[in-house]
C-alpha cells in the first residue's frame, strides 16, 4: 500500500498540482490547485471546480482519491482543493464564520491569479466538506453556479432557513451511516425534499436505472432527476447499498478505515456525474 501511495503522489507531482497559500481572516491559508492539460496554450477562461474533503482530511488526501485531476484534464476545467482548519470543516453553522469568510477570500484569489470565468465557479464536498458546502450556499448566495454534495447532509438548524436556489446535485448511499442523519443533521431524504422545495421541483422524478456494471459492488445506483425553476433543477444518485464514499473513486476508502464505511459503488463515476451537471449548469451569460 506504501508503494501504491508513492506511485500516487508521485502521478499527482508529474501532473501539474501545486500547493499555493492565501491570507485568510485569521491565519494563512492553503490549498491545491490543478491546471487542466493546455491551460498555458489557452487562452479562454475556464470553469472552476472546489472540491471539499470530508473529515478529518486534506486536500491533497481528496486528490488522491477522488482522481479529480484525470477528470479535469479530460474536460478542461481547473480543480481546486482547500485544507479545512485542523483538517475540519465546521458541521455546525454557529462555528463556521471564518470558514465561510475564507471560502469568499479563495474564491477572489483563484479569480485574480488564473484565467478562470468567474461566473463558471462551482462547488462540491463529500462528508464534512457536503455538510459545509450547503453553509456556504446559505451565507455565500450567487458565489457558485452550483454544487454536489457526496454523502452529506443538512445541517437540521437549516431546516426552516431560506436559501437562494442553485442548481444541485445530490449523491448519497442508503447505507451510509449518514443516511438516517444524526441530532445536528437532517436524513438525506428529508435533506432532498429541503432543496426540492428551495428549486420549486415537482416532487415526482423521473427515475432511470443505471446499469449494474460492477456485480461485485454490493450496490446498484438510480438516478432521480427532478424538474424545478428555469435552470435550478435536482439530480439526485441514490446508491442502493451504498456506503460512506465518493463512488468511482481511485481505491476504496475502506483500506484505511478497517471497512466501517460500506461498499464502494463503482458503477457511477461521481466525477463524470459532476462534470456532466457543471456543464449542464453554465450560466447563459458564461465566456464559454
Amino acid at each position: 500500500m506504501r508503494r501504491y501511495l508513492m506511485f500516487l503522489g508521485l502521478v499527482i507531482i508529474l501532473s501539474g498540482c501545486a500547493k499555493e497559500h492565501f491570507e485568510g481572516t485569521e491565519q494563512r491559508r492553503s490549498y491545491r490547485i490543478h491546471l487542466p492539460s493546455g491551460y498555458a496554450d489557452n487562452g479562454e477562461e475556464l470553469p472552476v471546480l472546489i472540491v471539499l474533503h470530508g473529515n478529518p482530511s486534506n486536500g491533497w488526501q481528496m486528490m488522491l482519491w477522488t482522481g479529480m485531476n484525470k477528470t479535469a484534464d479530460e474536460y478542461g476545467f481547473v480543480v481546486v482543493y482547500p485544507d479545512a482548519t485542523n483538517k475540519k470543516w465546521p458541521i455546525i453553522p454557529e462555528n463556521n464564520v471564518t470558514e465561510i469568510s475564507d471560502m469568499k477570500r479563495l474564491v477572489d484569489e483563484i479569480t485574480r491569479r488564473y484565467r478562470v470565468d468567474s461566473d463558471r465557479f462551482f462547488l462540491a464536498g463529500i462528508s464534512g466538506g457536503g455538510i459545509f458546502s450547503f453553509q456556504v450556499m446559505k451565507e455565500l448566495p450567487g458565489l457558485f453556479a452550483g454544487f454536489a454534495v457526496v454523502s452529506g447532509n443538512l445541517p437540521r438548524s437549516y431546516d426552516n432557513e431560506d436559501f437562494q436556489s442553485a442548481p444541485f446535485l445530490y449523491i448519497h448511499g442508503t447505507a451510509d451511516y449518514l443516511y438516517p442523519g444524526r441530532v445536528e443533521l437532517l436524513s438525506a431524504d428529508d435533506t432532498l425534499m429541503k432543496w426540492l422545495s428551495v428549486n420549486n421541483c415537482d416532487p415526482t422524478p423521473m427515475i432511470t436505472e443505471l446499469p449494474d456494471t460492477n456485480e461485485r459492488d454490493e450496490s446498484t445506483v438510480s438516478r432521480l432527476t427532478y424538474n424545478g425553476d428555469p435552470g435550478n433543477g435536482v439530480i439526485f444518485y441514490r446508491v442502493n447499498g451504498g456506503g460512506h464514499q465518493w463512488p468511482g473513486a481511485v481505491f476504496n476508502a475502506n483500506t484505511f478505515h478497517g471497512n466501517p464505511l460500506g461498499p464502494l459503488n463503482k458503477d457511477l463515476s461521481a466525477n463524470e456525474a459532476i462534470w456532466r451537471f457543471m456543464e449542464r449548469n453554465f450560466p447563459a451569460t458564461a465566456n464559454n
